[in-house]
């Protein structure tokens, strides 16, 4: 079994999580037009049986860690409450085994995504977030 829900996969990757009103499509769309300086690895969104799961996947150099670090987003409403449960994801950002520290970058990419949404959840109507997931 992995890790618990919203907590850190290791010392320098980072877990964000967010329940929102907007779809899966919009999660993604949004973020993919915001991370203007970012490269794409990977951009997906399925549908089956009126449920959506989308997935991206981006790289960044930061050059304070001289490493390039990798963000996944992940949106889906499969609960169908009504709600898009969004998670995003950075790693990568370890220059190497003895140094195991990135001086806040994957933080950083992380917040950048979560800023997107929270700007793209604020424009619909309503946009309320509903707290995380226990």
């Amino acid at each position: 079994m992995g890790p618990p829900i919203g907590e850190a996969l290791g010392p320098v990757s980072v877990v964000r999580e967010a329940r929102v009103r907007a779809t899966p499509r919009q999660v993604l769309e949004a973020v993919h037009a915001g991370l203007g300086r970012s490269d794409d690895a990977f951009y997906d969104v399925r549908s089956h049986g009126g449920r959506t799961l989308a997935l991206a996947a981006y790289e960044q150099y930061f050059s304070r860690v001289g490493n390039r670090i990798a963000l996944v987003v992940s949106a889906d409403d499969l609960a169908g409450d009504g709600w898009t449960l969004v998670r995003v994801i950075t790693t990568g950002s370890s220059r190497g085994l003895i140094f195991n520290f990135d001086l806040g970058a994957a933080g950083d990419y992380a917040s950048e995504a979560m800023e997107i949404i929270d700007r793209l959840e604020t424009s619909l109507e309503g946009g309320k977030k509903q707290p995380p997931l226990p």
